[in-house]
């Protein structure tokens, strides 16, 4: 049933400025069963220098929401970032999203 493969929501902004960190976070995935489920990241762009940013994402890992250093990424190039939710079944769900890192400082709203 569908019910039980993870529906991924992953959050993250469409640009980030040039000091700031990248947060993706898939922390609110749903149809775990209740249990732990196991993330894989990806990334993939156009752009060079892709390979940095490859190193550092995690291929299995219970963290769902993951910090990523700007300074990997280049400025003014698209990247895609894909999250794969597997739960304790077996099934998988993913969700993308593309971010640019400016040259500027972005500034940044939080309501609380």
């Amino acid at each position: 049933p569908a019910k039980l493969t993870p529906v991924v929501k992953l959050l993250a902004p469409e640009m980030i400025g040039r000091c700031e960190a990248l947060i993706l976070d898939a922390g609110m995935t749903t149809n775990g069963g209740g249990r732990e489920m196991r993330f894989r990241y990806e990334v993939s762009s156009m752009g060079h220098g892709v390979e940095k940013l490859v190193e550092v994402m995690p291929m299995d890992t219970e963290v769902g929401v993951l910090s990523v250093d700007s300074s990997l990424m280049e400025v003014d190039v698209v990247y895609t970032f894909t999250v794969h939710a597997t739960n304790f079944l077996g099934r998988t769900g993913s969700a993308s999203t593309h971010v640019v890192r400016s040259s500027d400082a972005i500034p940044t709203l939080s309501i609380v």
